[in-house]
């Protein structure tokens, strides 16, 4: 079994975590609220606020200590001074401690020391210690990482203890493994450990399940979009690999932690639709959840939403979705729409609708931009993998604004992430700061076979044989003097430093354009990561059909595509039933037991051998 989550996510927005202690060096207190003069958006704002650092100045407490760069001892730790810290937090009410000293990655004797005190005091107390939550350099992002590893420690294990219980008493004995925000699955016990790693995990085991199909597929390049009630979320795949980031932002403050690089936007089924002061048409970011949901479910919604504007279309079937078990009130999403937009903005109601598909697509288009045209990407080199309950319904809208020329719709589509999550490969990440020269070419090397012995060792005690045992390097490589690295993809076997060099300048180049980079400026290397991956058998993704049908064609329905695509009379096709090799010409409608594919004319669409539905633009060539 395995577990995704988006709790720890929840439990920050919602202000739901532990009451956190943070033992720091003396004389840095003030580190979470200096911060990193990290700026969402560039110009000036006379009106912006600064993000409240995640806890209070009073919860924490300095300590006497001192460790250089180079990992040496030059003020041995007070620890008459950390038992008073300890007993102070026990006035304060404090559920778990934070420790983060200066320099603690380089050497964690006094991290791990101030640690010993806190169990022997408190022994049931959580614990969060910097060099095993972040040990890389960057002292606020560190800093930031293990507060938060502390806030969700509690409620994390709580839940997971909850969680085991009813799994026992359910007839399962092994526990579960856990999906992580880098992707890849690990123990329950180190997740409870680690809860920070679970921060956004829901969407990489989409993201998981992208590459796997891609690399079946044979297709290296791919954007994953996935298109559920209230968000949408996208992630690059190149050369079969998702795009990762050893840095995220939550809640305004950057946290040094391994995660797939998803970029997410409030746009979804039931983003509700508005008019701002101006009367301008807005869409999103608020939702109407699943309950009440959108007005056209008859659950007591009020508010319209996309899913109203899709069933004003014709696009959805208004006999129900999931199968029919949820019927659509096509009138009440007309009236709702008719009253909130068509009759203050002078427009008919299915303009109406298709002014708030348009705003949503082009919200959704311009997320896609951010991880390609911004990074220096064309997306038209790549496919779209559209997943969800509503990705497949808005795809073909975003291929065409994007000039993508080709969209997978997974036959799994609906449950995309949870498959992911259940294919999974075991992974754990090694993380070790460096900081040195690219010449440096044996001291890397060392590094990368001491993170390998050290990520299988763990898996071994983890108590569990695999079939295979691999490893992926990367490192965060810049130029000597910038502040901004660059992740690389580092072979398993490499000869010299030029060779090194090569790739590094190749990533950078397709990061940020050709001719940026600088023959003559030496390259450092800060940090190394080494992914070890284990997984206990080989996965594909196949589909067992057990029944033969020949009845494809459901019904036909009025149908509009676009403003110049109105009112269609077209075949409406149940999309279990399509056998690999059929073909569908555009306009068309595939619907699915929890999702809609549309086909507008000009467009075509296939069968694979894996039954996924494969949409192209003119004739399909399947």
């Amino acid at each position: 079994l395995s577990y995704g989550t988006t709790l720890a996510t929840n439990l920050l927005v919602q202000g739901k975590t532990a009451k956190v202690g943070l033992f720091i060096t003396k004389g840095f207190a003030d580190t979470l609220r200096i911060a990193n003069m990290g700026r969402e958006h560039l110009g000036v704002d006379l009106n912006c606020d600064r993000f409240a650092p995640p806890i209070g100045r009073r919860q924490i407490w300095e300590v006497t200590e001192r460790i250089d760069a180079g990992g040496k001892v030059i003020l041995a730790l007070d620890i008459e001074e950390v038992e008073r810290g300890v007993r102070y937090f026990d006035e304060l009410g404090i559920q778990a401690i934070a420790i983060c000293l200066l320099w603690g990655f380089k050497n964690p004797a006094h991290e791990r020391r101030v640690r010993d005190i806190i169990k022997a005091m408190r022994p049931r107390t959580f614990v969060s210690l910097s060099h095993e939550v972040a040990p890389i350099l960057g002292e606020y992002e560190r800093c930031v990482a293990t507060v938060v590893n502390a806030m969700l420690g509690p409620p994390i294990n709580a839940d997971f203890a909850g969680f085991k219980e009813k799994l026992k008493a359910n007839g399962m004995a092994a526990d579960p493994l856990i999906l992580q925000s880098a992707g890849g699955v690990t123990p329950i016990e180190r997740a409870a450990s680690f809860p920070v790693s679970l921060i956004g995990s829901g969407p990489a085991g989409g993201v998981t399940a992208a590459v796997s199909l891609v690399l079946t597929l044979g297709i290296p390049n791919a954007i994953c979009a996935d298109m559920g009630g209230t968000s949408f979320d996208v992630c690059l795949i190149q050369r079969g690999t998702a795009e990762s980031r050893l840095r995220t932002r939550v809640l305004g403050h950057t946290l040094a932690v391994p995660m797939v690089d998803v970029y997410s936007i409030g746009a979804g089924g039931g983003s509700i639709a508005w008019l701002d002061s101006g009367e301008r048409l807005k869409v999103g970011p608020s939702s109407s959840g699943s309950v009440p949901g959108p007005v056209c479910y008859g659950r007591g919604g009020c508010e319209p939403t996309v899913t109203d504007a899709n069933t004003v279309l014709g696009r959805l079937n208004p006999r129900g979705l999931v199968g029919g078990d949820l019927p659509l009130d096509v009138d009440q999403a007309k009236n709702v729409i008719a009253e909130r937009f068509a009759s203050k903005l002078k427009m008919s109601v299915q303009d109406a609708a298709l002014g708030i598909c348009a705003i949503v697509d082009s919200s959704m288009a311009n997320a896609i931009r951010v991880i390609t045209v911004q990074k220096g990407f064309d997306p038209r080199d790549f496919v779209l993998v559209a997943y969800g309950g509503a990705g497949p319904l808005h795809a073909v809208s975003l291929a065409d604004e994007l000039g993508i020329p080709e969209i997978i719709v997974p036959f799994f589509a609906t449950v995309f992430s949870a498959y992911g999550a259940v294919n999974s490969d075991v992974v754990h990440s090694t993380v070790r700061n460096l900081s040195v020269q690219l010449t440096a070419v044996e001291q890397l090397a060392q590094s990368f076979k001491d993170m390998e012995q050290e990520g299988r060792k763990l898996l071994e005690s983890w108590g569990q044989s695999w079939s295979t045992v691999f490893f992926r390097r990367s490192a965060e490589m810049r130029y000597t003097g910038q502040s901004h690295e660059v992740s690389v993809s580092i072979p398993s076997s490499f000869h010299d430093a030029e060779e090194l060099r090569k790739i590094f300048e190749a990533t950078y180049s397709a990061h940020y354009g050709a001719g940026t980079t600088h023959s003559s400026t030496p390259v450092e290397v800060i940090t190394a990561r080494v992914d070890t991956v284990a997984n206990a058998e080989q996965r594909n993704f196949s589909v067992a059909v057990t029944d033969t049908y020949t009845d494809f064609l459901r019904e036909h329905r009025t149908v509009t595509f676009s403003s110049k695509l109105r009112d269609l009379h077209v075949p409406i096709y149940y999309g279990e039933r399509l056998c690999p090799g059929m073909e569908i010409s555009g306009g068309a409608v595939v619907e699915y037991y929890g999702t809609t594919v549309i086909v507008p004319p000009g467009w075509a669409a296939w069968v694979d051998n894996q039954f996924n539905l494969r949409v192209k633009r003119g004739s399909s060539n399947g």
